[in-house]
């Protein structure tokens, strides 16, 4: 009597700690033990993979599961896997999308593309810009066809108070292209991305009907051959699909040409020795253990991560599953949504043009070829037609 039963001791009490024990000392700041052991799968599960570090999931619905006291959240993946909601961080994709052109905004006009953007008054006769007042990021304004330098700054003049300007650096301006491509005189839909401004617009004709922000390569006017810059050309769009798998320098699992410059891992005769001895016992009927069935699953997807195998450029640093609406133009190049980021406007990707989730379906939608109901891509064939023209220019 009076002793604690132990059915009514709480779960930090159950594994021998206090109630409500702080986080341990040497965990503060970041575990500093190493694993006890290995991960051995129990006889009564099924281990599907192993996802790396970093990997980007998509998942389509999540549910707990329990036993007794205990509780585990699982969330399914779009392929029907689950994956323990502990070991990945939630997040959404941008609601960000760009917007219609019409008679009521025409070119030029800009997004704000930095956060701390404000108006200026320029100062008659003085080589002064003063700020007025804040301006939300992502904010259209349109704007006259007058620019002006002060204190080294450029500027361009709002065209609803003529009095009120902007700076040229926090914003993505669109305009016209500096000559019409041929698409353009055709009256064919194209595609117009600028580099330097970080937009991206549809056209029908000479007539613009749809303007948003971009994330192209990183270094934007760069080499393509040797640094994370897009391409720079006139370009048709070879193939389309509804998702697909890329790697962390956008190499993906659907056909897009390797990018030039890219190339294969060698593999050391060890490697090759691994892959050997597990092609010939697949053929010979041989019994394999739970890793070497592991091992020879990846050989046959062109990855075996624990050796450094790989048949895509830098997949050896983590995947991104899912990414949605891929529109390669280019070998290795496409234009896609991208779930992973929110600075579209900016410089981002590793060449290829990142636009937001929403605004990358409504591009999809609006190219040729066209995607029949219930496929999941198309390539441009002489039965599918041309595939929609695309002009990046700086």
């Amino acid at each position: 009597p009076g002793q604690l039963l132990s059915s009514e001791l709480d779960m930090d009490e159950i594994f021998g700690g206090s109630r409500d024990e702080p986080v341990p000392w040497w965990l503060d700041g970041g575990r500093k033990v190493r694993n006890v052991s290995g991960y051995d799968v129990p006889e009564y599960a099924v281990f599907a993979d192993r996802v790396r570090r970093k990997t980007g999931l998509s998942f389509v619905d999540a549910f707990v599961a329990k036993d007794g006291e205990f509780e585990r959240r699982f969330a399914v993946t779009v392929d029907l896997r689950l994956v323990p909601a502990t070991k990945v961080k939630p997040d959404t994709a941008s609601m960000f999308h760009g917007t219609e052109l019409s008679d009521r905004l025409t070119m030029p006009f800009a997004f704000v593309n930095r956060r701390d953007a404000t108006t200026w008054k320029l100062i008659k006769n003085q080589d002064v810009a003063k700020p007025v007042d804040a301006i939300p990021l992502r904010a259209i304004v349109p704007l006259s066809d007058k620019a002006r330098l002060k204190a080294g700054k450029r500027f361009y003049q709002t065209r609803a108070d003529r009095a009120r300007w902007l700076q040229a650096d926090d914003l993505s301006v669109v305009t016209p292209p500096p000559t019409w491509p041929e698409a353009a005189e055709k009256g064919q839909k194209w595609i117009d991305v600028s580099l330097v401004q970080q937009t991206l617009v549809l056209y029908e004709g000479k007539k613009p009907i749809y303007a948003t922000l971009v994330s192209t390569g990183q270094d934007r006017l760069g080499d393509p051959k040797t640094q994370k810059a897009t391409p720079r050309g006139e370009f048709r769009i070879r193939s389309k699909h509804v998702a697909a798998a890329m790697d962390s320098e956008e190499n993906s699992t659907v056909l897009g040409g390797m990018r030039e410059g890219a190339s294969m891992h060698k593999l050391s005769q060890n490697d090759q020795a691994t892959i050997d001895r597990l092609e010939k016992a697949e053929q010979t009927g041989e019994k394999l253990d739970e890793m070497d069935q592991r091992r020879l699953a990846n050989i046959k997807k062109g990855r075996l991560p624990e050796y450094g195998i790989t048949q895509r450029r830098g997949s050896q640093n983590y995947e991104l599953r899912d990414v949605p609406w891929i529109q390669y133009f280019a070998s290795g190049y496409a234009i896609h949504g991208a779930y992973w980021h929110d600075v579209f406007g900016i410089p981002r990707s590793h060449g290829c043009i990142n636009l937001s989730p929403i605004d990358a379906r409504l591009v999809f939608l609006w190219t040729d070829p066209p995607v029949p109901d219930g496929w999941h891509g198309v390539n441009t064939t002489e039965e599918t037609g041309e595939g929609t023209a695309v002009i990046v220019r700086e």
